[in-house]
């Protein structure tokens, strides 16, 4: 995707994720007595470069943005892509990779309400070893979930060691 479209497309999206946070009059946190469960976020490493960051639940979200962050002394991203459950979403945001000093916001949404897949790879992160470094380590944190239109959802950080 050309450099100014994505970065017309972050910004669209972030002023829609935006929009959508702001509207909501709270933050419903799921507990499991409430007979609902969260679905999980979780990040592995799927090869010497790639990560791979999962959702399983029971039901898709509207959409989702988190925090990765990662030292950029050890660790470069060199590109972020869909995961094969989530080709289909019409938005797939992050910031600019080149200017990315160890944070980056991520996310995904579509503008056709079509909802996240419940289950699967929601997005592939290539990374790339630097200075000699054998390992690194990803975390994920201020991820927010959007379930409904009112109903956003925030998760636990989440934490990756990389064997380079």
């Amino acid at each position: 995707m050309h450099t100014n479209r994505r970065r017309s497309s972050a910004t669209c999206f972030l002023a829609l994720f935006g929009l959508c946070l702001v509207a909501c009059e709270q933050t419903e946190i799921i507990k499991p007595e409430q007979g609902l469960t969260p679905p999980a976020i979780t990040l592995s490493q799927r090869g010497p470069q790639t990560i791979e960051l999962s959702i399983a639940g029971p039901d898709g979200l509207r959409a989702l943005q988190a925090n990765l962050r990662y030292d950029p002394a050890t660790l470069k991203i060199t590109k972020i892509a869909a995961g094969k459950e989530a080709s289909r979403l019409d938005r797939i945001f992050f910031g600019d990779l080149g200017a990315a000093k160890g944070q980056l916001v991520i996310g995904l949404a579509d503008t056709r309400k079509v909802r996240l897949p419940a289950r699967g790879s929601l997005l592939l992160i290539t990374v790339e070893a630097l200075a000699g470094a054998k390992t690194g380590k990803v975390t994920l944190d201020g991820i927010v979930g959007v379930r409904q239109p009112t109903t956003r959802l925030t998760f636990p950080a989440r934490s990756l060691e990389l064997t380079l």
